[in-house]
């Protein structure tokens, strides 16, 4: 069985996308809605094919109900270091956690796994009851190395890892990683890489508007842009001077789009706040934040911009609009310095800008 763990909009809808795409195969999608604060009642569980099952669950919750027991919290304690517990631990923690999943029946049969973010508390969970692993694409973050902060050199030092940096799917239990972009990782995970080829299939539509509720209104312009909005993390927040200038930084892809009489839409990240955006630009059209940018794309007649600062936002899904981020993928490890000096030098970001939508 096929069993995917999705804290994220854009996670549910590659699940999706991928067990559809392999109708042979028994396929349970978790989705844990509240990473991102999503309403269950927004989402229709009922609608799939027979091969797919789809459960809604609350990390929170399942976190509390596991802290309860001893047994609970020693598992809670193993996931998070990371162990390849014996078979026998193994099995009997597929019997644990089946108890507090309505419908998960995984105690005696051999599992697929499948993760997005392999580093988040649930992931790290369902990783500990198997031998190994796949990873589905994240976002742009699987592209680049992550610096190590802090203490987290010496320990990679001494676990016989590279000191300067990690990566998504370095473990060695990650047997394979499924990305868009094969060759853009880096090389020390390479010989991992499969290309996706569940993406493609417009037949597929009817099935997620289906899942998200989402029934397709307004026709989208010949010439139309959606800015991509992305959170402000603590490692630049704490460095900029302004610390709006992310939500202000997006007042020149509307001047452009107004120089060029282009429709603009904003779609914020589903853990933003329409309202943190609205009173910088009050007259500007917003698309629903919790559901996917996707969505948007896959139901417009018109193939829509999608513009970011440097967002995962339309990757994959770039034979159905025309996808640009100010910041490539190949200059990710530099995008607090890069924001920076924006922020010291506005006429640096407009022309950035212009340059990258001409």
């Amino acid at each position: 069985m096929n069993l995917y763990i999705c804290s994220t909009l854009r996670h549910l809808l590659f699940s999706v996308l991928k067990a559809k795409n392999e109708p042979n195969q028994e396929s349970h999608i978790l989705f844990f809605y509240d990473y991102q604060d999503i309403d269950m009642n927004m989402l229709d569980t009922t609608c799939l094919p027979d091969h797919i099952k789809l459960t809604l669950l609350s990390r929170k919750e399942l976190t509390r109900k596991l802290k309860q027991s001893l047994k609970g919290k020693l598992y809670l304690f193993l996931s998070l270091r990371t162990i390849n517990l014996p078979e026998l631990l193994k099995n009997k923690l597929k019997i644990y956690i089946s108890g507090f999943i309505p419908g998960l029946s995984i105690s005696n049969k051999k599992i697929a796994l499948f993760v997005f973010n392999e580093r988040n508390k649930m992931s790290r969970l369902f990783r500990t009851m198997v031998s190994e692993y796949e990873m589905i694409e994240d976002g742009v973050g699987n592209y680049f190395k992550v610096p190590t902060v802090g203490t987290q050199g010496i320990v990679r030092f001494l676990q016989n890892k590279p000191t300067q940096y990690w990566l998504f799917g370095e473990e060695a239990r990650c047997k394979r990683i499924y990305v868009v972009s094969p060759e853009k990782l880096p090389e020390d995970i390479q010989h991992k890489a499969v290309q996706i080829d569940f993406l493609k299939n417009k037949k597929n539509i009817a099935l997620i508007n289906g899942v998200f509720k989402f029934s397709p209104t307004k026709k989208n312009p010949n010439n139309s842009m959606i800015i991509a909005t992305m959170p402000t993390g603590s490692a630049l927040f704490n460095k900029l001077k302004n610390k709006q200038f992310l939500f202000q930084l997006n007042q020149h892809f509307i001047d452009f789009a107004d120089e060029h009489d282009i429709a603009v839409s904003i779609k914020t990240h589903p853990s933003e706040s329409i309202k943190d955006y609205d009173k910088y630009f009050p007259n500007i059209n917003f698309l629903p934040s919790k559901l996917p940018l996707e969505l948007f794309i896959l139901n417009a007649e018109k193939s829509p911009t999608i513009i970011s600062i440097a967002s995962s936002a339309g990757i994959g899904f770039e034979d159905y609009c025309r996808r640009i981020t100010l910041i490539p993928e190949s200059s990710l490890e530099g995008f607090v310095d890069i924001i920076l000096s924006w922020e010291n030098n506005e006429d640096k970001l407009k022309e950035t800008v212009i340059r990258s939508l001409t």
